[in-house]
């Protein structure tokens, strides 16, 4: 499982970016370095995370070394950000947004293809000059490769443009950006049909990824054309999608433990879980395979079989939270506090002692215990567990919990070694964290707190903390799964044994019991073992699971179809920063037929059409309903 969003491994790839970014972007955050004056604009300010280099914007700070490398989807989100800057005039965000505007148009390129009926079309192109790896499994992406999701946000940009400056050439770049949904994949283009599904892939990649952010965001865009143009070939585009959303969203669902996620991408391109089984009596396995979901062998396991070690002591005093004195449980400080009344305060999970930690707004609040470093051992894996869960509050978005694992080294500031900044969850459940210790004798510090000190009366609850030696992942087989989600779609194991136990995977520094051996006197077969999702290899990034949200809240109030509805409601309890969209997911909204025949609206129903009509609606523009998706940004 690859949990992105708990620092262990930093993600490099397109990310789509809410309104809720967009307004922290164009907030003052004391955490952030004030924005920038523009050289030109009349001294506009400029948007975080950016920079004016001889009249072009790029990032500040991105994971590759050149930061002023042409980057379509970053100047759509310049442009998109610059537009509705209300620290700016309007002259101001005019004059940035064409900065914008014109640095995108510099790195275009065009690409004719010919239609079906023979007629010839001229596409608008905006190609990435630099390799990128999409994923591990994938061949890495050479200069020139085309993202369906920059051309979406590009086509949305230059639209933008056009209705701040009515100048035409705009609104022509959009129409022959759009152009590039039509470009057949043989010609490069990005829309692809496998399986007889259609999808706007982010990543020219063979095999396909299947990015569900970039198609969502993608979709948007055209829902937005098909709105404002009333294009036929766009609907029709609009409405494969749809179709092939009800065969792919159910399998971007992922459970864990915490609750319902969704995955980046539909390919399992990192390392599957290690596996064994744990024997109980005598247990002897005669042989292993993997099956596909019609019960055909892949590959065949052989499968150690171990016996169960005993966990190791914990490291932390009072880890168990059960002993309190002046306020704190004893042995843990509140590191940093605003020391609002009720910020800690002792509860319970049920069976265990725990405190909660509601934030205030106002300062960091966190709960912290020191290890001394003689108690340490240097360059060694550990294992942070803890119980945990965030109280859902309805209609308002939240922050996560956060826990982190510091190192303490002599004559060096505190450093730290891994956070998970994703604790959530409405039950409580079981975290684990595996860190390894640094070279040299440190101690280390383990704290208790939020995800972000900036929101008020987040609530966020701990029981049951260790700090311990791991159980090692060895002796173990590490399975290979195929890459394909769409291949194979549940894959399975097969173990034919004698004995009794049970068939467990590892992750994060334990092993997880998945399936039970029951005692056999002669060979027998379990075939009912279905390789969790977490287990697979598969990309599961909690951080997109909220942009996830927002995207098919915009998609349900666009169209009102119940399969955005139904998953966005599913969905939701794990994307506190997305609870104030809960309102939105629970309304009833009239379907709108995506499909219209040439020259004629989507719906002749006067209360639909009005929603159909003018050259801004709702979740359109840079200016739209600030709790719908307006824009996408890049994390190169």
């Amino acid at each position: 499982m690859i949990l992105q969003s708990i620092g262990r491994r930093a993600m490099v790839a397109l990310t789509a970016i809410s309104s809720l970014t967009l307004a922290i972007a164009l907030t003052t955050n004391p955490l952030l370095p004030a924005s920038a004056a523009a050289a030109t604009c009349d001294g506009a300010l400029l948007p975080h995370n950016f920079v004016l280099e001889n009249g072009k914007p790029h990032v500040t700070k991105a994971p590759y070394a050149n930061l002023a490398l042409y980057n379509p989807q970053n100047l759509s989100n310049f442009i998109a950000l610059t537009l509705r800057d209300s620290r700016n005039t309007t002259a101001q965000q005019t004059c940035l947004s064409l900065l914008g505007a014109r640095t995108l148009m510099a790195g275009a390129t065009t690409r004719g293809y010919t239609d079906g009926a023979g007629l010839r079309h001229d596409t608008l192109l905006f190609p990435y000059p630099f390799p990128f790896s999409a994923n591990p499994s994938t061949p890495t992406l050479q200069p020139g490769w085309l993202s369906g999701l920059a051309q979406g946000s590009a086509m949305n940009s230059l639209t933008w443009i056009y209705d701040r400056t009515h100048d035409a050439q705009w609104l022509d770049a959009a129409s022959r950006a759009f152009e590039s949904f039509m470009l057949p994949r043989s010609d490069g283009g990005f829309v692809s049909r496998e399986r007889g599904l259609t999808y706007i892939q982010e990543y020219p990649t063979k095999p396909a990824t299947y990015v569900l952010n970039g198609n969502n965001e993608a979709m948007i865009a055209l829902d937005s054309w098909v709105r404002r143009t009333h294009d036929p070939r766009a609907a029709s585009l609009l409405a494969e999608l749809y179709s092939a959303l009800k065969t792919t969203l159910p399998l971007e669902q992922v459970s864990l433990a915490m609750g319902t996620a969704s995955s980046y991408d539909l390919l399992r391109g990192y390392p599957a879980a290690r596996l064994r089984v744990l024997t109980s009596k005598g247990l002897t396995v005669r042989a292993a395979v993997i099956l596909n979901d019609k019960g055909q062998q892949i590959s065949r396991l052989a499968i150690p079989a171990s016996r169960a070690a005993a966990y190791q002591p914990s490291l932390l005093s009072n880890g168990s939270l059960s002993r309190w004195s002046a306020g704190l449980p004893v042995g843990w400080t509140a590191r940093v506090t605003s020391r609002t009344p009720g910020t800690f305060v002792r509860t319970t999970d049920g069976n265990s002692a725990a405190v909660r930690i509601t934030t205030s707004g106002r300062s960091w609040e966190a709960l912290a215990q020191d290890v001394p470093a003689t108690r340490v051992i240097p360059n060694a894996w550990y294992r942070l567990n803890w119980r945990a869960k965030l109280q859902h509050t309805p209609n308002t978005n939240s922050t996560s919990g956060r826990v982190g694992l510091i190192a303490l080294c002599p004559g060096a500031s505190p450093r730290i070694l891994a956070e998970n900044y994703a604790v959530r969850g409405d039950n409580f459940s079981t975290f684990d964290m595996i860190v390894r210790t640094p070279p040299a004798r440190c101690g280390l510090r383990v704290q208790l707190y939020e995800n972000d000190w900036t929101f008020t009366g987040s609530k966020v609850t701990y029981s049951t903390v260790s700090l311990s030696l791991p159980q090692y992942a060895s002796p173990a087989v590490q399975p290979t799964y195929p890459l394909e989600v769409l291949a194979v779609k549940a894959p399975r194991v097969q173990v034919n044994y004698t004995g009794s136990g049970w068939l467990q995977m590892w992750s994060q520094g334990r092993w997880f019991t998945v399936g039970t051996l029951p005692q056999r006197a002669t060979v027998s077969t379990i075939t009912n073992v279905v390789v969790p999702g977490w287990a697979q290899g598969r990309n599961i990034h909690v951080g997109y699971h909220e942009i996830h949200v927002m995207e098919l809240t915009a998609l349900y109030r666009r169209t009102g179809t119940l399969l955005f509805q139904q998953t966005g409601r599913r969905w939701l309890p794990l994307a506190p920063a997305a609870w104030s969209l809960e309102p939105q997911l629970n309304a009833q909204v009239s379907p709108v037929l995506v499909a219209p025949q040439a020259g004629k609206l989507p719906v002749e129903d006067p209360a639909l059409k009005s929603r159909l009509t003018g050259p801004v609606l709702p979740g359109d523009g840079p200016t739209a309903d600030p709790n719908l998706i307006v824009g996408s940004a890049n994390g190169h």
